[in-house]
């Protein structure tokens, strides 16, 4: 998703770059319906809800990642944002 959205900043029109983020944000989401689907239709019937564990485990554990090395002061500078 990361690379998908870095468009939108380099683009001068704010409404340009709220549609391509409805677009991303949609393709998130129908790509995440279709990695849960695959998986429980190849996991086997005792093990799907541990799977389905796993699996969301692993998406917030990346999520989280991701929202806090985004918003280290590091990673404020270098896209401009100087912290006080």
């Amino acid at each position: 998703m990361g690379s998908s959205s870095w468009p939108s900043r380099r683009l001068p029109w704010f409404k340009l770059s709220l549609v391509l983020m409805g677009i991303v944000g949609i393709v998130h989401v129908t790509s995440h319906a279709l990695a849960q689907t695959v998986i429980q239709t190849y996991s086997p019937s005792d093990f799907r809800g541990r799977t389905m564990a796993v699996f969301h485990m692993t998406h917030v554990v990346l999520l989280a990642g991701g929202y806090s090395s985004g918003h280290s002061p590091r990673s404020l500078e270098r896209g401009g944002l100087r912290p006080r």
